[in-house]
């Protein structure tokens, strides 16, 4: 990369930092916009997690794979992020189970997170039944998780605290 294109991406990255401190942007908005600066910078690890938000993660991940999903070593910082943001508490709400709780992967595009976010602040109760139907590794893994309100909430803010983080490299 020049230093030109250097001191244009820093420029961005931090003028991108402001805007994200004052909450002027959405979620895929923002992680569209990232993603363009991590274009610029070549920074293939940070171009591939933010293509996995706004597309989705594959079926079912599991937090071992996670780091090969990413294309990032074990134990990479990236994968404790994403894995702390994504990664849920929910209540076994399948038929026929105990109602223990469980830890749920949310594996859809930001833009699907939106607006369940949106829909779920409708809904006007404390809790949300989301149906994931069989998983195709897990038998006994929940068809149906019982989550608080706010679990969308939790997820989409993570996202964008994660993001912050990360552009900061760029910053400099």
């Amino acid at each position: 990369m020049t230093s030109e294109l250097r001191h244009s991406v820093a420029s961005r990255a931090r003028a991108f930092q402001d805007r994200l401190k004052q909450f002027s942007v959405g979620t895929s908005v923002a992680a569209a916009e990232a993603l363009r600066l991590f274009e610029d910078a070549e920074d293939d690890v940070r171009c591939r997690w933010l293509t996995l938000e706004l597309d989705g993660y594959p079926e079912h991940v599991d937090a071992p794979a996670l780091h090969q999903v990413l294309g990032v070593t074990l134990g990479h910082p990236l994968v404790a992020h994403v894995t702390s943001y994504r990664t849920q508490r929910g209540v076994d709400a399948t038929p026929g189970h105990r109602p223990v709780e469980f830890r749920h992967f949310f594996i859809e595009p930001l833009s699907a997170l939106e607006a369940a976010r949106a829909k779920a602040a409708s809904a006007g109760r404390s809790t949300l039944l989301l149906d994931f139907g069989p998983h195709p590794r897990d038998a006994i893994y929940p068809t149906t998780g019982e989550f608080a309100r706010g679990v969308f909430d939790r997820v989409l803010a993570g996202f964008m605290a994660a993001l912050h983080l990360h552009l900061g490299p760029l910053t400099s």
